[in-house]
């Protein structure tokens, strides 16, 4: 196809509610998990396949759901822009994310603290978000040790005190 397509309907619609919410293109693709390169494909319809040569592209329903999701689109929108099945995507995607009505406050603010983090580490260039990773990941296998030795001093403590000797010695 040499001609550029219009951008698809929901394409047209996730791009205005990511503006309107004034998330970036880098961020909203990292938190689903994709390029900022396919992100665009997706949005505007095509990819370029040479000078002047376009194909055309439709994002799987569920990547479509979990742009929308990210855009802050509605299951509605989906479906009147055309996308019924990424509709249905996006509404099992809410269902799974819903917060129960007996969810402490701590708990909510926990997933929002992480969706922020989440949402900054998408920003990052690729290799400070791998350093940054890893950091953690050695973070909470120090955490994860300094409990088990919390344990291993507990249960020793608890011997002691009920006069039972400790096999592991």
């Amino acid at each position: 196809m040499s001609e550029r397509p219009p951008p698809p309907p929901e394409g047209a619609l996730i791009t205005a509610a990511l503006k309107a919410a004034g998330i970036s293109v880098r961020a909203a693709a990292g938190r689903v998990g994709i390029s900022d390169g396919r992100w665009g494909q997706i949005t505007r319809g095509y990819q370029n396949v040479g000078a002047g040569q376009y194909a055309p592209v439709r994002g799987p329903a569920l990547t479509v759901a979990k742009m929308a999701n990210v855009a802050g689109v509605t299951p509605q929108e989906l479906e009147e822009a055309g996308r019924a099945d990424a509709a249905e995507k996006l509404r099992e995607i809410q269902s799974a994310t819903a917060i129960p009505h007996d969810t402490s406050r701590l708990a909510i603010e926990i997933r929002e603290l992480q969706q922020q983090v989440d949402a900054l580490m998408a920003e990052l260039p690729p290799e400070r978000r791998e350093q940054l990773e890893r950091l953690i990941a050695e973070e909470e296998q120090e955490i994860q040790r300094i409990r088990q030795d919390r344990m291993r001093r507990l249960r020793e403590l608890f011997q002691i005190t009920r006069h039972e000797p400790d096999e592991s010695l």
